[in-house]
């Protein structure tokens, strides 16, 4: 047996998913630009981005909590 969700339900479930994907995909390039950064004077902004990932991190993994 198939369950009917209703649409408005249907409808925030999509966009958490959109929100969700939007952030991965986020962390995705920063993650990417973590790895090209390297180089004594890029140090700083390793850092910078490290913090920006862990902080992405946290608000996908609260948002999938939330989404279940």
């Amino acid at each position: 047996p198939s369950l009917s969700i209703p649409s408005e339900i249907y409808q925030k479930l999509q966009e958490q998913n959109k929100a969700i994907f939007a952030l991965e995909k986020q962390r995705s390039d920063l993650e990417i630009e973590l790895s090209d950064s390297k180089g004594i004077f890029k140090a700083k902004r390793r850092s910078e981005l490290s913090t920006e990932i862990a902080g992405l991190e946290e608000r996908i993994a609260r948002m999938k909590v939330r989404s279940n």
